[in-house]
């Protein structure tokens, strides 16, 4: 516990959650205990640099988020903002820096996120965009890189079997048999697929194209998988599937691969579900774009119950899509 400051007064509030609203371009921010027809924290819109924004993930090591733009005035751009920019009256300055222009071969980038299970030997880890416009592909950046840089490498190509993709996650357990894998979802064959560096691609040589098929897919009648959009893989290594067209979430085991059950289902309350992060309490926080809200739920390993609702004209939640959480990683 943190101790007043001298003279009593609380320490200002910190954002705990941060929501994309491609719907108004903006990105809000709420805290764990926020419920209700509440205004958020903060919000960032288009001043900062933001449009058609889907992709969003915390870095939970240097403390820095990121923001996916994949259309309008900034598309093609993947912007890095530092912790004051979600909170009250920070939003000058924001963004720190942007990544675009054509040597990045950023086309719609709709969801990004962080592998912090390959080190690489530029001394940092790679970022991740899941790019839908031409080729699918998920492209893979330094997390510091800036201005019109090129790929440290790229997913893509016909052995990958990527096809109208909405989510993009990383196991970031060290202990989980998919430590540092990345999972691509498919909406044309409903499946979700891992790549796992660590066995495909140790060293790969600088802006390489890695045209390989999955390490394993999850896929058949059995997973419940027909419309995945949003993933996350939570401290423990399970992967959660936002089911979108049944409103459901669907919760595999760390081990989990081929035509397999999921150890839980979370339907209750989801309305046109899109994104799903999971704090470290294992709380579920699930956007829904059907009624403009965010709900969490308890339990993500099983028994999930709902905890809290976020919804109401106050909100700023337009059209939420993918969202993080603030937790160490």
């Amino acid at each position: 516990m943190h101790p007043l400051p001298i003279g009593g007064c609380s320490p200002p509030p910190q954002w705990q959650i941060i929501v994309d609203n491609p719907g108004n371009n903006t990105t809000t921010s709420y805290q764990f205990t926020t419920s209700g027809n509440a205004t958020p924290l903060a919000t960032m819109g288009p001043t900062q640099h933001l449009s058609g924004n889907y992709g969003i993930w915390y870095d939970g090591d240097t403390g820095d988020f990121f923001v996916a733009d994949s259309s309008g005035t900034y598309a093609n751009t993947l912007n890095r903002y530092n912790l004051s920019c979600l909170e009250p009256n920070g939003q000058s300055g924001c963004p720190d820096q942007t990544l675009s222009g054509s040597n990045t071969n950023l086309n719609q980038p709709m969801a990004a996120t962080e592998n912090y299970g390959q080190m690489l030997p530029q001394g940092d880890e790679p970022a991740y965009t899941l790019n839908v416009g031409g080729t699918e592909a998920v492209i893979a950046q330094l997390e510091n890189q800036a201005g019109n840089a090129t790929p440290l490498y790229t997913i893509k190509g016909t052995n990958t079997g990527m096809g109208n993709g909405h989510g993009l996650a990383v196991d970031s357990d060290t202990s989980s048999p998919n430590f540092g894998g990345i999972f691509v979802d498919s909406v044309s064959t409903p499946k979700v697929m891992m790549w796992l560096p660590s066995a495909q691609f140790p060293n790969p040589t600088p802006n390489q194209i890695l045209n390989l098929a999955p390490h394993k897919t999850i896929s058949g009648s059995l997973t419940g998988i027909t419309d995945p959009v949003g993933m996350y893989v939570d401290i423990d290594g399970y992967l959660y599937v936002v089911n979108q067209s049944t409103n459901k979430v669907l919760v595999f085991a760390p081990n989990a691969s081929g035509n397999v059950a999921p150890v839980n289902t979370i339907t209750t309350g989801l309305n046109h579900p899109y994104g799903v992060a999971v704090d470290q309490n294992l709380i579920v926080w699930v956007t829904n774009d059907g009624d403009n809200s965010l709900r969490s739920f308890t339990n993500g390993h099983g028994g999930s119950a709902v905890k809290s609702t976020i919804v109401g004209s106050n909100t700023g939640l337009s059209s939420p899509a993918n969202l993080d959480v603030r937790i160490s990683r």
